[in-house]
């Protein structure tokens, strides 16, 4: 091997260190800073993470099980719609939706467990990449403090210790391994830190999520209840008379028929009133309405649907057209404004019959809430939007629940220009 003379070290040195910043010479061995065996803690953590995720592989499939259950009820409700009116048939539809919601109810229990498991995982996530960041911190310490120590050690001084060029290239080499080393560690350390923070957010989304489905179970739970007792009572008042069961689907229909023909009168009186303001003795416009914004409603309460616009398995479908959404919510919940604008309608006695608050809106818009316990606006009163203007009802023999209705929830519709139109189209 060819030595060279410390003249020809010098000019080297020249050649190689000319406006290179001065680095250390990083002498730990790489393998000090490589990952440690897996330790049993580990072993039994990632078991614990393979065991939860088989639970939720489980409950997935139970879910889709009762979900083709649900499917099934729906398809028998469907198909009974086609038979004529019978109290036979008709309790034959009520018997079916009612275990169609016993098995939605099963289905949010098994929606709860299984979101008991992700919560789980995601702790054992967030665990396991704050151990991984904690190590990974204790290597970078390590990389800095070795720099800091060999912080003096320049080109210059390693280029001396070599008697070579080609131990100079080695030393080189191993510097530039080590340097690369730091690097990967800390673009490891950067990916866990952005992992982690997902977990995080990813754990406080299925809390929500969680707190929603506990929400709904309530629900649901008292909607089952209430279709249970207003079947009792349906076979209490009729006496499985078909003809007294006859007889109430007319005056039912007949009740509907009004509340329709009521609600048209006055939202077209208001509208027009709106349109149209009085005058002065001087002949000046006046208007106690103030200007209305571009329809953009909000949600006037928070539920699972049960019914939806139209529905084809609305137990009393072949009664009258179901011409809202009903959300299950628990008796006695707030219910607000779904956007800014003028009650036309604030029906209420206090007795069992039904009750319901009509808002008039910009752009010919207006919101229906029916089934209300309680109202605290007045017609011609502007309210704004997210004001709460009732409490929810509709429990059977409940004040405001009205005669048909299975559960407490919130009837709720959207009119256009007077015609009833799907509120999920416009609902965000």
């Amino acid at each position: 091997m060819k030595k060279i003379s410390l003249k020809q070290k010098y000019t080297l040195v020249s050649l190689f260190c000319a406006g290179v910043f001065v680095i250390g010479a990083f002498l730990v061995p790489l393998y000090a800073f490589a990952e440690k065996d897996m330790t049993p803690e580990k072993e039994e953590e990632q078991e614990n993470i393979s065991d939860l995720n088989d639970k939720i592989e489980e409950k997935s499939d139970v879910l889709n099980e009762l979900q083709a259950k649900i499917k099934h009820y729906e398809n028998n409700i469907e198909q009974k719609q086609q038979e004529a009116i019978s109290l036979e048939s008709q309790l034959d539809i009520l018997e079916d939706d009612m275990d169609k919601n016993k098995t939605k109810i099963k289905k949010t229990k098994t929606e709860l467990e299984k979101l008991e498991y992700e919560i789980g995982e995601t702790r054992l996530q967030i665990l396991d990449k704050e151990e991984k960041i904690d190590s990974k911190k204790i290597q970078l310490s390590g990389f800095l403090n070795s720099i800091y120590k060999n912080e003096q050690k320049t080109f210059l001084e390693i280029l001396l210790v070599n008697e070579s060029l080609s131990d100079f290239s080695s030393q080189l080499s191993y510097e530039e391994e080590i340097q690369k080393e730091f690097q990967g560690l800390l673009d490891d350390f950067q990916i866990e830190k952005i992992e982690l923070n997902k977990a995080k957010s990813d754990l406080d989304k299925q809390k929500e999520v969680q707190k929603e489905k506990k929400s709904d179970l309530v629900a649901q739970q008292h909607m089952l209840e209430g279709e249970e007792e207003y079947t009792s009572t349906l076979l209490t008042e009729i006496e499985e008379d078909e003809e007294k069961f006859q007889e109430l689907v007319k005056t039912m229909r007949a009740e509907k028929e009004d509340i329709d023909a009521e609600v048209d009168y006055i939202e077209g009186k208001l509208k027009k009133k709106i349109v149209t303001p009085g005058k002065t003795e001087d002949g000046e416009e006046i208007s106690p309405f103030v200007d209305m914004d571009e329809f953009d409603p909000i949600w006037p309460c928070y539920g699972p649907i049960t019914a939806t616009f139209h529905d084809p398995t609305y137990p009393f479908r072949r009664w009258f057209e179901h011409d809202a959404v009903d959300i299950a919510v628990p008796q006695g919940t707030q219910l607000k404004a779904a956007d800014s604008g003028y009650v036309a309608v604030a029906r209420f006695d206090g007795s069992s019959r039904y009750a319901y608050i009509l808002l008039v809106h910009a752009d010919g818009y207006a919101t229906l809430y029916g089934h209300v316990s309680a109202v605290y606006v007045d017609p011609e009163q502007y309210v704004s939007k997210g004001e709460v203007i009732a409490l929810s009802g509709a429990m059977p023999g409940t004040p405001g629940a009205g005669s048909y209705t299975t559960g407490p929830h919130l009837h709720f519709g959207v009119r256009y220009n007077g015609i009833p139109v799907d509120p999920l189209q416009y609902l965000p």
